[in-house]
């Protein structure tokens, strides 16, 4: 019972001189083609869910916290004020929002940063810009209720900060290892010619 195997896919990396491979058999493409249409449409879902999650959860919360605004502003209690306190109550009354700029930060900092330019200096250039942008807005607003979650909040937008600069340092050693000083000049030289 053999079967004929097709390479599909070779890579040699270079430093390691790893090789890694991956064969497939006529019958192996033939049942990933015919997938059944249950799990065609649940991988669809699958997808529309994935893509829509970190998007449509804060455009929600964004809604519901202006639908609830005035009552917030005024510090009334209202059925709906009451259903969202998850999102304001640790915040002082007049930063109520700030829970959206949390998710946010999340969103951009974890899930764009990672497909913004993946592994170079530039992706880390940008979580560094909007990591300082938001522990100015912490230092600045000092958003909670407690001052001792202010300063937990203004010490982790710190770390965050030194977490980047550090990643942006070795960053910076790799390409100098990879590429040698001189060759990190001629780089710097072309694109300033650009």
């Amino acid at each position: 019972l053999h079967q004929k195997y097709e390479l599909k896919h070779l890579e040699i990396e270079p430093h390691t001189s790893q090789v890694h491979s991956r064969l497939e058999s006529p019958a192996h493409n033939a049942v990933r083609q015919r997938a059944p249409e249950p799990l065609r449409l649940g991988r669809a879902l699958a997808r529309v869910a994935i893509a829509a999650y970190p998007v449509a959860i804060p455009v929600m919360y964004v809604g519901l916290l202006l639908a609830a605004r005035r009552a917030l502003s005024a510090q009334r209690q209202t059925r709906l004020s009451k259903a969202l306190s998850f999102l304001h109550r640790e915040y002082e009354p007049r930063y109520f929002w700030w829970e959206i700029l949390e998710v946010v930060k999340k969103l951009v900092l974890v899930g764009f940063a990672a497909i913004i330019a993946p592994g170079s200096v530039m992706q880390l250039v940008i979580a560094m810009m909007v990591s300082l942008m938001l522990l100015l807005l912490v230092a600045v607003a000092e958003p909670y209720q407690s001052d001792v979650h202010d300063f937990i909040a203004l010490g982790s937008s710190f770390c965050l900060c030194g977490v980047i600069f550090w990643s942006l340092i070795l960053k910076q050693e790799e390409l100098t290892a990879t590429l040698g000083d001189k060759g990190l000049l001629r780089i710097a030289k072309r694109k300033a010619s650009m």
